[in-house]
């Protein structure tokens, strides 16, 4: 598990390390514009040399890369070269990297925009990539934009940027990764005024969510019945920012509520929490979505817990669609009767 958790620090510090401060970029404009979660990089260029130098100097970080190397002397060497001049991938990682999540008609799509440094270059780190991993690489070139696309995913560019995408369903993608390549200011996030007040103060490292997910209306709408509150307009800033010289790490969160949480008091939270138990799903507070596995060793037996796995893989869309419909109507009910 130490071994885990110091991997995945080092990814988080190479993603840092290789962006830098820039003022609002085009880029921007390709998040969606009902975007409910956005993820900045944004950090400060003249600690990038001094976290280099740690990265390599890391002990899991070198034996990462012995293995690498071990399986694939060309992806190693791609690496190597992208930690110490991350513009020779083609993509200009000095600047803002965004990464965001929004709905599309019935699915989710996930993506990440950034800026190219040089088209040609990044076309040539493809077709590297994909000789030594064996795959084949087929290059779109349309409507001026050129496309790769993969299951569930794109990876869409022109002259200044790129962006892919993926999508937890069935989508037409490619139409919607050109749309939001064109997309103009007015029409993406930075026409939501709280994602521009979000922007206005970014650090190294930023993240910001919203409560208003338009296609899941039907299942917050079940979440505030059973709440009894309203949910639409919540939103969640945090910012994040590191000075080596300084010695100083900041971080800043702040939540923005509607007026109807706004207006409950401390024991109607402190109510609501006891009577949805809300307490006790919450994995950080052991619950048993936190601990499936013992969970199901504890309150199953083995061929109980076969069963239930069995049952679920049974179950369509249709049958959850209708239970969820048979749930609304009884808390239709139940509402009335009251």
């Amino acid at each position: 598990m130490k071994r885990i958790t110091s991997l995945l620090s080092i990814a988080v510090v190479l993603m840092i390390l290789i962006s830098s401060c820039s003022k609002q970029p085009e880029h921007i404009n390709t998040i969606p514009g009902d975007a409910f979660a956005v993820m900045t990089l944004k950090p400060d260029p003249e600690n990038r040399d001094e976290m280099v130098k740690e990265v390599k100097a890391n002990e899991d970080y070198q034996e990462m890369m012995e293995k690498l190397r071990e399986d694939s002397k060309v992806m190693a060497d791609l690496l190597e070269d992208f930690i110490e001049d991350p513009t020779t991938s083609g993509i200009d990682m000095y600047k803002e990297s965004f990464f965001f999540a929004a709905p599309m008609d019935d699915n989710m799509i996930f993506g990440t925009s950034m800026l190219l440094k040089k088209a040609s270059t990044f076309e040539e780190t493809l077709k590297k990539v994909a000789k030594e991993m064996e795959f084949e690489l087929k290059i779109e070139d349309e409507d001026g934009f050129k496309t790769v696309s993969f299951p569930k995913g794109i990876a869409i560019w022109d002259k200044t940027k790129v962006m892919i995408i993926g999508s937890d369903g069935m989508a037409d993608l490619e139409e919607k990764a050109k749309e939001l390549m064109n997309q103009k200011t007015g029409e993406s996030i930075m026409e939501d005024k709280d994602f521009a007040e979000f922007y206005n103060n970014v650090m190294d490292f930023n993240m910001w969510f919203s409560s208003n997910i338009e296609n899941m209306d039907t299942e917050i709408t079940m979440m505030e019945k059973m709440l009894d509150v309203q949910l639409d307009d919540n939103y969640a800033h945090m910012h994040f920012d590191w000075d080596k010289k300084a010695g100083q790490f900041t971080m800043i969160a702040k939540m923005r509520v509607n007026e109807d949480i706004r207006d409950m008091s401390i024991n109607d939270m402190a109510e609501l929490m006891e009577e949805t138990d809300m307490l006790d799903r919450l994995p950080m507070f052991g619950g048993p979505g936190a601990y499936a596995d013992e969970w199901a060793e504890e309150e199953l037996s083995e061929d109980e817990w076969e069963k239930a796995q069995e049952a679920m893989d049974t179950i369509s869309e249709e049958d959850v669609e209708a239970m969820l419909k048979e749930l609304e109507a009884e808390m239709d009910e139940d509402l009335s009767a009251e």
